[in-house]
Order: C-alpha cells, then sequence, then structure tokens
C-alpha cells in the first residue's frame, strides 16, 4: 500500500535552514523522502529504469531523474484527492507557503504540477522536444479524483480542462465532478469528435451543452428552497429526470430561462432561443441516460426516464410553447425585415478595403512581412471569402488547406466541360476558383462550395506557403488554411476585425448572417430561371423553402408591382361596373 511516511536521508534533513526543500514521493518504494535523487540513485539503483539513467549523460540523466520526481507528484497527488477530494493538501514542481489547489494546474503533456499563472512560461520546456507541436492543455489538478481511465484522454484534454469557475461555482463543480453528467459529456463528445474538421465547433457545442445541464440542475437546487426538498434525490442530474421531481423541474426551468425586460419593471421575459435548446438537450440527454441504464442492467431507471418523457412530451406546450412562439414571433418581425440587411455603401467600403489590403500584404516582401501582417491578411482574406459567399461565419474559416489546393490546380473542374463553355463563361471560369468542404448538418451533412475570386489568389498563395506560417510561428501540424497558433480563425472576428478599421454606417448589421439574409432576398428578386435558382439554393447550403420562410424577406416590392398592380385593375373595374348599373337604372 502506498504511504505518506517521511523517511530522513542518512546525511541529514538541515532543519536549521529557513527554506527546508520539500519531501518528495517515491516511485518504487512509495516512501515520502527528504533527498530523492540520492535516494533512488542508493537504494534502487538496480531498477530496471534506474540502471538506464544512471548510464546516462549528465544532461539525460537530469531529465530522468527530473521525471522520476514528477512522476512522484503525480501519484501522490492522486492519492491525496482520494482521500480528501474536499481539500487536498497538493504538491507541486516549486513549494509555496500558500496552498491555494484552485490555482494548481497540470500540464497534461509531462503531467507536471504548476501555478497557472506560470503554464505560458512552462510550454515554452516543450518548444525543442517532440511536443513543439502540441499545446500544452493546462488541467485543473483537482479534476483529478474524477476517473483516470473512464473520464481522461482526449475528453479530459478537450473538454473538462478547458472549464473555468468563473461566478457560478455550484455550475462549474457540477460540470466537473458530477459523475452521471460526466457520463453524459463523454458520451456526446465520443459521438461527435468523429467530426475532425469541426472540432472546435463541437468542443464548443458539447461545453455549452454541459454548462445548461448543470445551470438548470443548480435552479432546480434552488427550487427546493421555496417548493420543499426534492421527493426523490441522488445528488446528481439524473434527478432532473424523476417523475416524482417533475414539478421542481418545471419551476428550475421557468427561474433558468426567465430574464427581465428592463430595471424596474416587474414583468418578465424568456430566453427564447435558450428555452427551445434546453428542450432538445434534455431529449437527447434522455436518450443517453436510457441508454447507459440498459447497458448496467437497471431497467426500472431507464422505464422511468422513459415515463419522464412521456410526461416531458405532455406538457411541452406548456413549457416551452412561449418560447417556440416568440422565436418565430421574432423571425418573422425583425430579422426578416429588410432595415435589418447590411447597407450596399458599408458593404462597398468593406470590399474595397480588403481587396486593397489583399493586393498589398499579398506582394509584400518576406523580410517585411511579420506576424501582424499575417493576422490582418488573413482577417481581410476571410472576410472577403465570407461575405463573397454568402457562406455561414464559421464555414471560410476552418477551410484546410487541401481544400485551397484543391480549388488552386482545379481539381473539382473536369476541363472538357470548361473548354465546351460560351465565351462568356469560359471567361468567368478562370477568374473564379472553386473548392469544396463539409456543410452544415449531421447525418446528411453535404459539401457546400466556396468560390475563391480573382482578388484573393495573391494572398491565398502568400497564407498558404509553409515558409511563411513557420516565420510567423504557425506549427506544420496545424492545417487550417487561416490559422491561429493551434486552431483556425473565428470567421466571425474576422469580419469584425476588418469592419473596425473602416468608419461605416452600421457596422453591427454586417454578419454572415444578416449578408446571407440580404443575398438570399436579392437572389428571389431577380429574374432567374428557376433551374438556375436552384444552383443558387445549393449553393448557400439550404432548400428554396428555407430560403423563402427563414432567409428570405417579404418581397414587398413584388406585393406592390405585381399584386397591387392586379388588384388596383380589379378594383377599378369593379367599380365602373357599379356606375353602369346605376346609370342605366335612371
Amino acid at each position: 500500500m502506498p504511504s505518506e511516511t517521511k523517511c530522513e536521508d542518512t546525511k541529514g534533513s538541515h532543519t536549521s535552514r529557513a527554506y527546508q526543500k520539500p519531501y518528495r514521493y517515491c516511485i518504487f518504494c512509495r516512501k515520502l523522502w527528504s533527498k530523492l535523487r540520492i535516494h533512488i540513485e542508493k537504494m534502487h539503483k538496480n531498477e530496471e529504469r534506474v540502471s538506464k539513467a544512471l548510464q546516462m549523460e549528465k544532461h539525460e540523466r537530469d531529465k530522468t531523474f527530473g521525471e522520476f520526481r514528477r512522476e512522484g507528484i503525480f501519484e501522490l497527488n492522486k492519492i491525496r484527492l482520494r482521500k480528501n477530494p474536499e481539500n487536498p493538501k497538493l504538491e507541486r514542481e516549486r513549494r509555496k507557503d500558500t496552498n491555494e489547489n484552485d490555482r494548481v494546474v497540470m500540464c497534461h503533456l509531462c503531467k507536471a504540477f504548476i501555478e497557472k499563472r506560470y503554464i505560458s512560461r512552462h510550454e515554452k520546456k516543450h518548444c525543442d522536444t517532440s511536443d513543439a507541436a502540441c499545446k500544452s492543455t493546462p488541467v485543473p489538478a483537482n479534476m483529478l479524483n474524477v476517473g483516470d481511465h473512464e473520464f481522461g484522454g482526449d475528453f479530459m484534454k478537450e473538454i473538462l480542462s478547458k472549464f473555468r469557475e468563473g461566478e457560478n461555482k455550484d455550475v462549474y463543480n457540477t460540470c466537473t465532478t458530477d459523475i452521471v453528467l460526466l457520463q453524459v459529456g463523454k458520451k456526446l463528445w465520443n459521438k461527435q469528435k468523429r467530426k475532425v474538421d469541426k472540432k472546435n465547433e463541437v468542443r464548443k457545442s458539447i461545453m455549452s451543452d454541459m454548462r445548461r445541464l448543470a445551470s438548470l440542475y443548480s435552479n432546480m437546487k434552488k427550487a427546493e428552497e421555496t417548493m420543499g426538498q426534492l421527493p426523490v434525490k441522488d445528488g446528481n442530474i439524473s434527478d432532473m429526470f424523476k417523475r416524482n421531481n417533475f414539478r421542481h423541474f418545471e419551476e428550475a426551468v421557468d427561474m433558468y430561462t426567465k430574464v427581465d425586460i428592463s430595471e424596474g419593471i416587474e414583468e418578465v421575459g424568456v430566453k427564447a432561443g435558450l428555452k427551445v435548446a434546453l428542450y432538445y438537450l434534455l431529449k437527447r440527454t434522455s436518450k443517453i441516460l436510457r441508454g447507459m441504464y440498459l447497458i448496467d442492467d437497471e431497467d426500472k431507471k431507464s422505464n422511468d426516464i422513459a415515463n419522464w418523457v412521456v410526461i416531458l412530451e405532455i406538457n411541452k406546450d406548456m413549457i416551452f410553447g412561449d418560447a417556440e412562439y416568440n422565436l418565430s414571433k421574432n423571425r418573422e418581425d425583425k430579422l426578416r425585415r429588410p432595415q435589418t440587411h447590411p447597407e450596399e455603401e458599408d458593404l462597398q467600403k468593406v470590399r474595397s478595403y480588403t481587396m486593397k489590403k489583399i493586393s498589398e500584404l499579398g506582394v509584400l516582401s518576406s523580410e517585411v512581412f511579420d506576424k501582424h501582417d499575417f493576422v490582418e491578411l488573413r482577417d481581410c482574406l476571410v472576410s472577403r471569402l465570407t461575405l463573397f459567399n454568402a457562406r455561414r461565419g464559421g464555414e471560410p474559416s476552418r477551410l484546410k488547406l487541401k481544400n485551397w489546393e484543391e480549388a488552386h490546380t482545379g481539381a473539382w473542374l473536369d476541363q472538357r466541360h470548361v473548354n465546351n463553355l460560351d465565351p462568356l463563361d469560359r471567361a468567368l471560369a478562370k477568374t473564379l476558383k472553386i473548392g469544396y468542404e463539409t456543410g452544415k448538418g449531421g447525418r446528411h451533412m453535404q459539401l457546400v462550395p466556396v468560390l475563391f475570386p480573382q482578388d484573393c489568389i495573391v494572398g491565398l498563395r502568400r497564407i498558404a506557403d509553409n515558409n511563411v506560417r513557420r516565420q510567423c510561428e504557425i506549427p506544420d501540424t496545424n492545417l487550417y488554411l487561416f490559422p491561429t497558433k493551434f486552431d483556425h480563425v473565428s470567421g466571425w472576428h474576422a469580419v469584425k476585425n476588418v469592419c473596425k478599421k473602416l468608419t461605416l454606417k452600421h457596422a453591427d448589421k454586417i454578419t454572415a448572417t444578416q449578408n446571407r439574409h440580404r443575398i438570399s432576398t436579392e437572389f428571389a428578386l431577380m429574374d432567374v430561371s428557376p433551374y438556375d435558382r436552384d444552383y443558387v439554393y445549393k449553393h448557400l447550403g439550404h432548400t428554396e423553402e428555407v430560403n423563402r420562410n427563414v432567409y428570405q424577406a417579404p418581397l414587398s416590392i413584388k406585393a406592390l408591382t405585381v399584386v397591387g398592380r392586379r388588384l388596383q385593375a380589379l378594383d377599378r373595374g369593379r367599380n365602373r361596373k357599379l356606375k353602369k348599373n346605376r346609370q342605366s337604372k335612371k
């Protein structure tokens, strides 16, 4: 059994010093020693790893003994977390008098325990190793007690380690320690992580789902203050999926999704988007819980979840009906109004600015071109492609280098068909390049096209150049065309960064979504054949019905000119007949 017995070395401990080195945990004999290296060299020299280390050069030997010390700290912290998960006394690389465990994090690459404020400095230690292209993810030390095997690996690195305590400590604790919520999050992660080209979006989506479930559960516990204790209580999020607790659940949904319209007014509004999203999240979570209980041979719990879903469906209109109504009303009253579309003058300013900057930075000398130029060129290219193609904000920004290479080499075009085009279309095919990437959707996901105008080519060549990317410290393992250091840029932020540099009438209207509304409305007003119109819908990534009922603004001009003209004609014709009848009677 592991022991925390402190053992002195033969040379004494020098207790008279103002600073006393901490005792370190030996991974071979599982005891604490004041001089760990001397102890290992003398007492464990016959161990295979130790004997190999003693034959190494000094630099490598020091590095190996540092790993022994680090492994010991890791094992000792796990032991202390199991014994006292609420307030463990954690060891770290450098000893401090304070023991603020919430500031201690673990580097997932080398399992070193250090203070959070030093994690950036610690990352530099990996720059000269094979881990140079890996991001050192700081894992909060108190998360080690959630299970090394079940919730470790990618789920720990990409999901659990990203949670931050923030303002609501109860939600943070639920997200990182609630065993049922962790199992649900792990299932969602395993299901979604196959979308390797949408890794960042998947991570944010799963973390958001876990926070929402934790927040709802937190409000359910608050409801106990006014409604009394829960009839059935297990102390985790599964309490929300019990029939006996449904009244508390209803109150929790109301508390979580209500919002004051304005200060000093007692009227209460509702966060419609959150409430509707919560309904579908609860349905998905209930399926996951049923599957988990069936696997564990707990049929009664599984049947209880099924009965809870029946009650949820019966009460759906009463609980979530107001949110669905508000969403539909907002879509019709606000989102589809032409006044919400970007101003044409503003769009032309953005277009001119991005084209000018791309042409300047695309030919800038390599000796002068630096990180700041790289970021500005990247933002201009993402903004130009997003607005030109009327794409969703996250689509051009996550293009891969291979998508651009395929477009640049014409991999998606059959040259025989290009040669058979009429002269005008053939000239157009030479000024545009086309590539494809995965669009929105799950099981029925489709490839959506991205058109590259001629004015972007020089900038795309520069930003895809390996030497330029290395010069700007982009790792070779980052395969995104528009990269940050370890990921891809946010399309929304790229567009906003460009707009901030210009004087625009309504910069807040220039978003990918509002631009799609604008393009959809403009295409609807064009005299385009149904055959060509269908290709426009395919480019936008939706159907004619979605375009008409969601994106496209009501065609008020057509209603005035086409319908109004005929109604007036009918109205005048009817008036003439009435006049003739009156005259004939006289």
